[in-house]
């Protein structure tokens, strides 16, 4: 596993293009024009630690937690 979170980390260094897009119903990923769009519903877990926010589901993602803006994560 955590070969996968580091290949996944490199990945996400090399970007050009990373936006992030949600509203009630759809969470959007553009990542170098690779578009993905799941419902909250397709989501099946959440973590999110001092480190990272994880979310699982029809598509996997992990951010940075220190990339976040602390009004979007209310916290």
């Amino acid at each position: 596993m955590e070969k996968e979170v580091v290949k996944y980390l490199e990945t996400l260094e090399n970007t050009e293009i990373y936006q992030i897009q949600f509203n009630t119903k759809v969470f959007k990923v553009n990542l170098n024009d690779n578009k993905e769009t799941s419902l909250w519903t397709e989501f099946t877990a959440a973590e999110i630690s001092d480190k990272f926010i994880g979310l699982e589901g029809k598509f996997n993602y992990m951010f940075q937690k220190n990339q976040c803006r602390k009004q979007i994560l209310n916290c």
